[in-house]
């Protein structure tokens, strides 16, 4: 058995407009966009050694429930120089103090004397799942382990992005 409803029109109790979510009615928000924050940077941070450190690229998001995923994408303009045969450099992603990725990229050169300046955009999209509704800080470290081999990140100034979009669900 089935049964039909027509009506012209639902209005409020008070004559008014009704809305769906005024009357109680749950559209649904799996998969939209809750909020969205940017971190940028444009200060070149060179690194020479196999340590990871900072490259000063951070965003913080504080997301509205546990079962949200935070979608982080951006790009960074980087640089390996060297001249000592080989050249390397490399970038994890970190959510606090956790790795989330590690390597996130990493480029190797080898190469036959003479200097190597290897120039590109590193573009990256990660999705994370923290199961949190405490503030995240999203960020990359960079290293390079060659001798003689410098990487650097936001080469010649120019800016380094990372978007962070809470995804609901």
């Amino acid at each position: 058995m089935s049964s039909i409803l027509r009506v012209d029109s639902i209005q409020t109790s008070s004559g008014g407009s009704a809305t769906a979510s005024g009357l109680g009615i749950d559209i649904g928000s799996t998969g939209k966009i809750g909020q969205v924050v940017q971190g940028t940077t444009s200060t070149v941070v060179a690194f020479t050694s196999g340590t990871y450190s900072d490259t000063g690229l951070t965003a913080t998001i504080t997301p509205s429930a546990t079962s949200s995923k935070i979608l982080c994408t951006g790009f960074a303009p980087c640089q390996i120089a060297g001249s000592a045969g080989e050249v390397d450099g490399a970038l994890r992603f970190l959510r606090d103090s956790t790795t989330l990725y590690d390597p996130f990229v990493q480029n190797l050169a080898l190469y036959t004397g003479g200097q190597i300046d290897f120039r590109w955009y590193v573009p990256f999209s990660f999705l994370d799942t923290p199961s949190s509704t405490s503030s995240l800080v999203y960020k990359f470290q960079g290293r390079t382990n060659a001798s003689g081999s410098t990487f650097r990140f936001s080469f010649q100034n120019k800016p380094s992005y990372l978007i962070l979009q809470e995804v609901l669900s």
